[in-house]
């Protein structure tokens, strides 16, 4: 072999060296590729889960706004309808006339479908959750007589019972009890 043919065989095993050199670092950057393509891709799937669990609380946050303002219109509604209810109750108390009467109970149908129902606080201790004293007849806390009457929507009170308060007479007993 000559100088000249090993010079040859010295460059075409350098070559193939540097193709092996080359191979190997080509190797490294489709590694490094990799893990980095794997690191954006775990990176777009949190953003999505974050996506979505934004959007979900927003549906939810969104559905609670809507459910509160259809609560709090039907509220307004019912506080509305509750003075024009009272005097026609009055009317009704004052008037014997049965078509009145009718219209009055057929009203209340429909208002306590709505979940609408009157607070019961004649005879019974006073309780400040239900009801307002507007007056006291000695030293008692039994309501014996009711001023303007209470309601609740939905166990919600919407207006407080305004209630005269004394000590329970003999007869309010008895005639709670029948």
């Amino acid at each position: 072999m000559n100088h000249n043919q090993k010079n040859q065989t010295q460059l075409e095993s350098d070559q193939v060296v540097g193709e092996e050199l080359e191979f190997d670092g080509a190797e490294s950057m489709v590694a490094d590729d990799t893990s980095e393509l794997q690191a954006q891709l775990q990176q777009a799937k949190e953003a999505m889960l974050r996506s979505q669990a934004d959007y979900q609380n927003l549906q939810r946050r969104t559905q609670e706004e809507r459910s509160r303002l259809v609560k709090m219109a039907t509220r307004e509604v019912m506080s509305d309808l509750l003075q024009p209810l009272d005097h026609l109750s009055m009317a009704a108390a004052e008037v014997k006339n049965s078509g009145l009467d009718m219209t009055i109970k057929q009203f209340w149908q429909i208002l306590e479908q709505y979940g609408l129902k009157e607070i019961a606080v004649m005879g019974k201790p006073f309780d400040v959750q239900e009801m307002e004293v507007v007056d006291r007849k000695g030293k008692g806390e039994i309501v014996i007589g009711v001023v303007k009457r209470g309601y609740t929507l939905n166990n919600e009170i919407i207006q407080h019972a305004k209630v005269i308060v004394g000590e329970a007479q003999k007869s309010t007993i008895e005639n709670q009890k029948s």
